[in-house]
């Protein structure tokens, strides 16, 4: 039996408007750009570059949200961007901290710190929004 044109079919799911794992990118970019900020100006020998290294990271975890809004394929890949931008902030933060750690934790540190947590949960939602996409997925939803 055909369908009847007067009525409308229910559309597919937009998935990459109702997938959170942007929001993640977006937020996650917002708070690192922050700490970059908190870090320059509260910093009495501040040095742009390097107060401000969190932001860096930061502004591209947005920019990788951003782009994950504007469809399924581009979701797939910016979010996978930005997953490696959250392992990469994460191992940069935390190698930082190691490596500098001088028995006193100052506000270089906590800057490192706040870099390596950010990036670190941002990457434990990324992997769980990977394991939701994949489950749905199997489960024949997209």
């Amino acid at each position: 039996m055909a369908a009847d044109p007067a009525v409308p079919t229910p559309a597919a799911p937009d998935v990459a408007a109702s997938d959170p794992a942007p929001f993640y990118a977006i937020g996650a970019g917002v708070l690192l750009i922050l700490v970059g900020l908190a870090g320059y100006l509260l910093s009495e020998k501040a040095s742009p570059v390097t107060a401000l290294i969190p932001a860096i990271p930061g502004l591209i975890l947005i920019v990788c949200g951003l782009i994950a809004r504007t469809g399924l394929r581009a979701l797939k890949i910016a979010m996978h961007v930005a997953a490696l931008i959250g392992l990469l902030g994460l191992l940069a933060g935390a190698g930082a901290l190691i490596a500098r750690w001088n028995g006193e934790f100052g506000l270089a540190q906590t800057v490192q710190a706040a870099m390596a947590a950010i990036c670190g949960v941002f990457l434990v939602l990324c992997v769980k929004s990977f394991r939701d996409a994949r489950k749905r997925r199997e489960a024949g939803a997209i």
